[in-house]
């Protein structure tokens, strides 16, 4: 399950309440979203000329260097770990993230609005099967979050953003149309009962789509064997 949201909320312990710790008594990997995402979008603004500050030639060639070397750096790191067999790396792409979003909100609304969208929509189905989108209590893009996401969390809409692809082509078969989406709101306190409802439910709804995206990817190996 991918965990994003507000960065200071999603990559704090405390303000998460353990939610991944709540995850996983129910079955569940909770994957947070590294806080290095925000520097990647941070130099991709530049580049992209998302920002309103007047990004020289040199400049750019600046920020494309350094984004190279992160990304260099992000595979090198990931990779060590990768071999030890209980990490799964999952390397920054914050092109693809935000191409998954570009539908639903423009990219020049500058801040965590569009990554946020974008990384539940890049994450869901391909590398996960449930996402949480966690955030302050009455925080103005959190909410524009919520809003954008639960009337397009499906699979249609997966499809027009990361285009048609075996396992959504299989899963639209099984006739899934919407997928998982948790929206929270934390403010440090421990989550009110309505939010632990909610949660119970979120994560039926993830153990369902789980079952069948497996018995989706055993299909296709089977048709690519056949």
């Amino acid at each position: 399950v991918t965990i994003t949201g507000e960065i200071y909320v999603r990559n704090d312990h405390f303000a998460r309440r353990n939610i991944e710790g709540m995850l996983a008594e129910k079955g569940f990997i909770g994957k947070v979203v590294p806080f290095m995402e925000t520097i990647f979008y941070a130099d991709h603004s530049l580049i992209n000329d998302y920002t309103e500050r007047d990004v020289t030639f040199f400049q750019k060639i600046y920020f494309k260097m350094k984004t190279y070397f992160q990304s260099k750096y992000d595979h090198q790191v990931k990779d060590i770990f990768k071999d030890c067999g209980f990490y799964e790396p999952e390397y920054i792409d914050v092109g693809a993230v935000m191409k998954s979003s570009r539908h639903l909100v423009s990219p020049f609304l500058r801040g965590e609005v569009p990554t946020t969208t974008g990384s539940a929509i890049h994450s869901i189905v391909d590398s996960a099967c449930g996402v949480i989108s966690i955030g302050p209590f009455a925080c103005l893009p959190s909410r524009m979050v919520e809003s954008l996401l639960k009337p397009n969390m499906n699979l249609e809409h997966k499809e027009k953003e990361d285009g048609v692809t075996p396992i959504t082509t299989e899963l639209k078969k099984q006739g899934v149309t919407n997928l998982p989406f948790l929206p929270i709101e934390s403010d440090g306190n421990p989550f009110t009962q309505v939010v632990q409802a909610q949660f119970e439910v979120f994560c039926l709804q993830a153990k369902r789509m789980h079952e069948r995206m497996q018995l989706a990817k055993g299909r296709i190996k089977k048709n690519m064997v056949n």
